[in-house]
């Protein structure tokens, strides 16, 4: 099983429709009708807003998951403008966007998923993607973005957690996570180990260690004029913020 097939599978675990509905009404309280999906991965949540009507754009730096869902929108008959482009070129896009959406926790990992990580590299590049973010968004548009649970912070380390005996698919799914934080170096360990019917896989990568204060920060450092830490329905896996320009 490979990473975009596992976290495909993940995303049916954690999230439901309860999460797609708070999705919407946040981008119809924002008056949104046009959206770019910085870290759009295996299609969640590009492909079930757009089933909904929404008008979504799909951008990843990752070929495989770029395949990945560019396979899903085939077999569902989807026409979703999809783009494989790493974020510091974004300004190769056409328009602008009345809302940006990152989530995932994908912020933490520019520059770094799969390689060895420099942090003071990394947060250069987060900004850098920021300000990226920014620059795509029409006046008065708003940036969703999420990132590591702010409860993660405050348990002992590593921490633990798992879900267990989800169906998905027609298969069982086990799935347990470990996160450690190297607060001296700014680097956040994931580790999975994960059951998935008859299939063990193993995942893990090293990320910038970001609390959402020091996102908050960042994000009126890039010039986003109003920031606030957000709930959104059916979220509880990480921390959502949003931001406008």
């Amino acid at each position: 099983m490979n990473l975009a097939e596992y976290w495909n599978i993940c995303t049916q675990v954690l999230w439901d429709e309860t999460y797609i509905e708070g999705l919407e009404e946040l981008f119809r309280k924002y008056k949104v009708t046009s959206i770019l999906d910085v870290a759009g991965g295996t299609g969640f949540p590009s492909i079930q807003l757009s089933q909904k009507g929404w008008g979504v754009a799909y951008v990843d730096g990752s070929s495989e998951m770029v395949e990945f869902f560019q396979k899903r929108c085939k077999g569902l008959s989807l026409i979703i403008p999809t783009y494989h482009l790493s974020w510091q070129n974004l300004d190769r896009l056409p328009g602008k966007y009345d809302a940006v959406m990152c989530r995932g926790n994908s912020l933490i990992y520019s520059d770094s998923w799969g390689g060895d990580l420099n942090p003071a590299r990394v947060l250069s590049h987060i900004k850098a993607a920021l300000t990226a973010f920014h620059a795509k968004l029409k006046g008065g548009g708003i940036l969703y973005v999420d990132i590591t649970n702010r409860s993660e912070f405050e348990k002992p380390q590593p921490v633990t957690e798992c879900i267990a005996g989800k169906k998905v698919e027609g298969k069982t799914v086990d799935i347990t996570w470990t996160f450690s934080h190297d607060e001296e170096r700014k680097v956040r360990k994931w580790l999975s180990n994960s059951t998935i019917g008859d299939k063990t896989c193993t995942f893990g990568s090293d990320s910038y260690l970001m609390t959402p204060d020091e996102l908050r920060d960042l994000l009126i450092e890039v010039g986003f004029s109003v920031v606030q830490e957000i709930i959104v329905p059916g979220e509880s896996v990480y921390t959502s913020f949003l931001a406008r320009k």
